[in-house]
């Protein structure tokens, strides 16, 4: 079960969606002091705040980030209840921590009307494959064809990264804004990034049976933008209403 914990002090309320999930816990506290207990005790593997730009928020987060490193804080910015929010946050390199943040941008993007089954099913594939390929491939740079080569070399490389340096201390940052009328992810690796342009098109017959190269493919399938930046370690999804 995924132990959410809200900080909703009194000045500034934490927005959270009516969660889907079925396996979400969910925590309120009060006070900074009584999130950062909470999170000592250890069993939380989300933490929500609402923020906005101001230093003393900017002093707050970097202070948690610092202590709970390992843990996601999830930055949650509104408007208004129906304008839309915006979320920013970073992932360790944890594969349990991938379809934790796939479920939570869901359920958000839910909330904002974005609902129907294969929809959900398409953003969630999408969401899945940015986070995956940013871990596997950006942050801790593991070539994807090794996976058609030695399934369990890739695994074991992948397991063996995730506690060595550089890797183990690289972040992938997410900024999601959600709108009734259009969803917008980008996520970001600190890795060395790749030439885009390279990539395979896994629809053809010579690659027909290799087990990399079609995530991409996936995305641009189920989202209506999808961008890369020049370096490569940079990918914007975007989704609008039907």
């Amino acid at each position: 079960m995924t132990t959410l914990l809200l900080l909703d002090q009194a000045a500034r309320p934490t927005p959270s969606p009516t969660f889907q999930e079925t396996d979400w816990r969910i925590e309120r506290v009060e006070t900074v002091d009584a999130a950062r207990e909470r999170m000592a005790a250890g069993d939380v593997d989300m933490l929500l705040v609402g923020v906005d730009s101001g230093r003393h928020d900017q002093v707050l987060i970097a202070s948690l980030r610092k202590a709970f490193p390992t843990q996601l804080i999830v930055l949650i910015a509104t408007e208004n209840e129906r304008r839309g929010m915006s979320l920013t946050f970073q992932l360790p390199p944890d594969r349990a921590r991938v379809p934790q943040v796939v479920g939570y941008l869901r359920d958000c993007a839910a909330e904002f009307g974005f609902s129907g089954d294969d929809e959900a099913f398409e953003l969630a594939v999408a969401i899945d494959e940015a986070l995956t390929n940013a871990l596997i491939h950006g942050t801790l740079e593991v070539d994807g064809r090794l996976r058609g080569l030695d399934p369990s070399a890739h695994n074991a490389l992948v397991e063996r990264r995730i506690t060595e340096e550089p890797y183990r201390s690289r972040r992938i940052h997410v900024e999601a804004s959600i709108e009734p009328d259009m969803l917008r992810f980008v996520v970001r690796d600190e890795g060395p990034g790749f030439d885009a342009t390279s990539i395979e098109d896994p629809t053809d017959p010579v690659n027909a049976l290799r087990p990399h190269g079609r995530g991409v493919m996936l995305m641009r399938a189920f989202m209506d933008e999808v961008e890369f930046n020049e370096t490569g370690n940079e990918i914007t999804l975007v989704k609008r209403r039907a």
